[in-house]
């Protein structure tokens, strides 16, 4: 299946918000507003990796820069990713990401997390994806109480 280039991009703005906190992506905001040339996110995390994860998510196939569409897709997927602000939001629930990100590093014996202020930390793949479960949780906790109090 070929995934549309929104599709895509809104793949990649959902995985970078599972990695980054929200001063991380207000940030890279900023400075991508500072610097129209260059995308900050690269000094917070691996983006091309998160690309990569989104494509491989969105088409279900692997990723290769040998692949044209895949190629083209991708490209134009990042500019629509950093001037939405890395707000989209694309049609696979995260529980469904979360699943597809376990059972693609399962046979890892560690996974590299990006921590506060920037610094990689190691962990199994059971608990890096109870560390981004955790995350997910606060984060949807935060949006309903914020609806309560609206």
């Amino acid at each position: 299946m070929t995934p549309t280039t929104e599709a895509v991009a809104a793949r990649f703005c959902a995985i970078l918000r599972s990695w980054l906190s929200p001063q991380q992506l207000q940030e890279i905001n900023e400075e991508n507003r500072l610097n129209p040339g260059f995308c900050a996110t690269h000094d917070y995390c691996d983006p091309n990796q998160a690309m990569i994860d989104a494509w491989e998510i969105e088409s279900g196939r692997e990723w290769s820069s040998e692949d044209g569409e895949c190629y083209e897709i991708t490209e134009a997927a990042w500019p629509k990713a950093r001037e939405s602000g890395f707000s989209l939001t694309p049609a696979m629930s995260e529980g469904e990401q979360l699943r597809f990100i376990l059972r693609r590093y399962q046979d890892e014996e560690e996974l590299d997390v990006i921590g506060p202020e920037s610094q990689v930390l190691r962990f199994t793949p059971e608990h890096a994806f109870l560390i981004i479960f955790k995350r997910l949780w606060r984060e949807y906790q935060a949006r309903v109480m914020n609806g309560f109090a609206e």
